[in-house]
C-alpha cells in the first residue's frame, strides 16, 4: 500500500532475511533509495556470519547485541548507530534481552542520484549518540506517525542528513586522531632532535604514512618536519650559548650538528647572527 510519494509501508510482521527465522520485521517502508525496517530480535539469538547487499545503518532503539566484523568486536547499546558497508561480513549475538532496531539501507546509486560529492566509507564504523542519534530518533518519530503527502520527503531528507552527520562525524575522528598522532611525532621530536632521523621513521612509530604525516604536519604547524628540528636545535643552541665557558663546538654537537661551521649558517639564518655575535648580545 502507498501512502504519498515514494513510500510504501508494510505493516504485517515478516522473517527477516539473511537466514534469520527467529528475528520479527514490525514495520517497513520503502522511500526513494532508502528502505527503513523496524526489527525486533529476541534474547538468545545469534545470527552466524553474514553479509547485506546493500549499504545499511542500524540504529539500536532497545536492548542491546554484540557484534563481530573483521578481527574486531564491538558492543551495540541503545542509541548507537552501526554503519556496515554491503559485501561486509559479520556475526550478531543477542544473547542479553535481545534487541529492537531501525534498519536503513540504501541503494547504491543513491549517492550519485543526490548528488554527494563523498563516497560512502568503505569500512564499518560506529557512532554512540550526538547527531546522528539525535537525527535517527527523528526519523523514528516520522517512521511510526501515519503517512501524509509530506512523509516521504522528510524521511529522505532526514536520511540525507544520517549520511552527511556521519560522513562528518568520521572526518572529525579522523581529524582529532592525526592531530593526537602529530602531537606524538612532535613530542617525540622534542626528545630526540638531536639525533638524525627519516620521516619514513617518524611516520611509523605514530602509525601515519609518510606522505600524509609531511602534509598534515606542515598544515598543523606551518613548517616541514625538518624546519621543525631545525628549530628546536637552534632554541636549544640559545640556551646553551647562555653559559659563556661552553664551547662552540660543543653545543654544535649536543645540537646534532654536523660540526660547528653547519651550526653557525644554520643559527644565523634562524637569528640574523652567528653563535658568537649572539652570545655577546644576549648573553
Amino acid at each position: 500500500m502507498f501512502f504519498g510519494s515514494g513510500v510504501n509501508i508494510f505493516t504485517m510482521a515478516l522473517t527477516v532475511p539473511y537466514g534469520c527465522s527467529a528475528a520479527q520485521i514490525l514495520q517497513s517502508r520503502r522511500v526513494w533509495d532508502f528502505t527503513l525496517t523496524e526489527t525486533v530480535y529476541p534474547a538468545g539469538l545469534m545470527l552466524p556470519k553474514h553479509s547485506h547487499a546493500r549499504t545499511c545503518f542500524s540504529f539500536v532503539l532497545k536492548g542491546g547485541f554484540t557484534e563481530k566484523y573483521g578481527n574486531k568486536t564491538r558492543e551495540c547499546e541503545p542509541l548507537k548507530t552501526i554503519y556496515i558497508p554491503a559485501g561486509e561480513t559479520h556475526t550478531d549475538n543477542f544473547l542479553g534481552l535481545g534487541a529492537r532496531t531501525l534498519h536503513v539501507e540504501i541503494d547504491s546509486q543513491s549517492p550519485r542520484r543526490f548528488g554527494e560529492t563523498t563516497p560512502l566509507p568503505a569500512n564499518s564504523t560506529d557512532f554512540q549518540g550526538g547527531i546522528v542519534a539525535s537525527l535517527f530518533c527523528k526519523l523514528y518519530q516520522e517512521f511510526r506517525t501515519t503517512p501524509d503527502t509530506a512523509t516521504a520527503l522528510s524521511i529522505e531528507g532526514l536520511v540525507l542528513e544520517i549520511i552527511a552527520a556521519s560522513l562528518r562525524d568520521r572526518t572529525k575522528k579522523a581529524v582529532k586522531k592525526n592531530s593526537q598522532d602529530l602531537e606524538r611525532a612532535r613530542e617525540f621530536l622534542h626528545a630526540h632532535f638531536a639525533e638524525r632521523h627519516s620521516l619514513a621513521r617518524i611516520s611509523q612509530l605514530i602509525g601515519m604514512k609518510p606522505a600524509h604525516m609531511a602534509v598534515a604536519f606542515r598544515r598543523r604547524y606551518g613548517c616541514t618536519v625538518g624546519e621543525y628540528v631545525r628549530r628546536l636545535r637552534i632554541d636549544f643552541a640559545r640556551r646553551e650559548l647562555a653559559d659563556p665557558e661552553k664551547p662552540l663546538v660543543l653545543i654544535a654537537q649536543s645540537a646534532g650538528f654536523f660540526d660547528q661551521s653547519h651550526f653557525s649558517k644554520t643559527f644565523k639564518i634562524f637569528t640574523g647572527q652567528s653563535p658568537a655575535e649572539y652570545r655577546k648580545v644576549f648573553c
